[in-house]
């Protein structure tokens, strides 16, 4: 949510988006850093906040170097390298170590072109990834990066009218937990990943903007089937429900007494997909409430999720 509010604080040029998006990286690499992509994502977007200081108040090796963590990312490709040229530019930095960050720059965009190339590309596939902006106007926000132009008159302006209807965004959810971020496609896919390495035995499943939805149950291969049930889990994660009537609604599209059969038969559906990946529940446990009344799956088993949000929020 921080990364989110600073981010957009970002785009429309609010003064107060670096303190927000400093406290999004400490949180993403203190104590310990978190899984991909946060460390590198909040490293690029606290670069990006800070290089629009004014000269005198811009720490320009810091960020620097903060590009350089976000290179490590490869989702990101070039746009770190080539805004660090910016930093050391106007930071000062010897004209060989410009020259280095140049043919580095260059052969993350000879990399990056390579992959996007692929067809198809099963470990970073629909590259290269769509800026948040026009490339008209990052160009022209880049040449005011060097020259330390005054670009407060650029706020709110080159935001692409086609970006949230491309691709994203998408929820990347986690059992017993509703915090969530939106996150453009190849971003929610890499998280998607690390988090399904780091619990091998978790239930897993992905819910595109568009084709068939996919489950990963422990112990069997994966299965495209079950869209309705899968929208019942998603609200349970989200407990964005707190009456039947709702939940029925946000499911099955409508609230009536055939919806409500509707929705009973789902519910005992799901239960027996996830009892086949390994997770027993008990009826009650769909049926559970939280302190505000929202209905929540009570379970603590692993589960992750990659949930298109315009496609979850549309009707069904």
């Amino acid at each position: 949510m921080l990364l989110r509010s600073g981010t957009r604080g970002k785009l429309a040029g609010a003064a107060g988006a670096a303190h927000v998006l400093e406290t999004a990286y400490a949180l993403a690499h203190e104590p310990t850093p978190l899984h991909a992509p946060w460390p590198a994502l909040t490293a690029y977007r606290l670069a990006h906040a800070l290089l629009g200081q004014p000269d005198d108040g811009a720490p320009y090796p810091r960020i620097a170097a903060l590009f350089e963590q976000a290179t490590a990312f490869g989702h990101l490709g070039p746009w770190p390298h080539i805004f660090r040229l910016a930093a050391l530019h106007r930071g000062g930095a010897a004209p060989s170590d410009q020259e280095t960050g140049f043919a580095a720059a260059f052969a993350a965009y000879q990399s990056w072109m390579r992959r996007a190339q692929r067809s198809p590309d099963p470990d970073l596939g629909g590259l290269p990834v769509e800026t948040a902006r026009t490339d008209l106007f990052n160009l022209l926000d880049l040449a005011g990066c060097f020259i330390g132009a005054d670009r407060s008159g650029l706020r709110g302006h080159g935001l692409r009218t086609d970006f949230e209807d491309s691709q994203g965004p998408f929820m990347v959810l986690v059992s017993a937990t509703t915090a969530f971020s939106l996150l453009a496609r190849t971003l929610a896919e890499a998280e998607f990943e690390v988090l399904r390495q780091r619990s091998p035995d978790a239930i897993a499943f992905a819910l595109p903007l568009h084709g068939d939805p996919h489950w990963w149950l422990p112990g069997l291969g994966p299965s495209t089937s079950g869209d309705s049930e899968m929208r019942l889990l998603v609200s349970l994660l989200l407990r964005d429900t707190r009456s039947i009537e709702a939940q029925a609604t946000r499911v099955i599209g409508r609230s009536d007494r055939s919806a409500l059969a509707t929705l009973r038969q789902l519910r005992r559906r799901l239960r027996e997909r996830l009892r086949t990946g390994g997770l027993a529940l008990d009826p009650e446990s769909m049926n559970a409430r939280d302190e505000d009344g929202a209905l929540y799956l009570a379970s603590e088993a692993p589960i992750v999720a990659m949930v298109s949000e315009r496609r979850y929020r549309s009707a069904p």
